[in-house]
């Protein structure tokens, strides 16, 4: 997980369009998709129960849906 957190930080201050960190995290074999966040921000880790999320754009609407990296447990 510690890897993984530090390999999705580096994608993400290297890459300012949210479109490119996307493809490039697909292209690394995460699964990114766009999921509710709620509030927090970039890099945000939320842990679920079957899953960690780590948030990697900008939230919008109600719910702050945004592209996350989802890592499964």
């Amino acid at each position: 997980m510690k890897t993984d957190l530090k390999n999705i930080q580096k994608v993400v201050s290297d890459n300012r369009l949210v479109s490119d960190r996307v493809i490039k995290l697909r292209d690394m074999g995460y699964t990114v998709k766009e999921c509710a966040m709620g509030s927090g921000g970039v890099l945000q880790v939320k842990e679920m129960k079957g899953e960690t999320r780590i948030q990697v754009g900008y939230g919008k609407g109600k719910h702050n849906y945004a592209y996350a990296v989802i890592i499964k447990k």
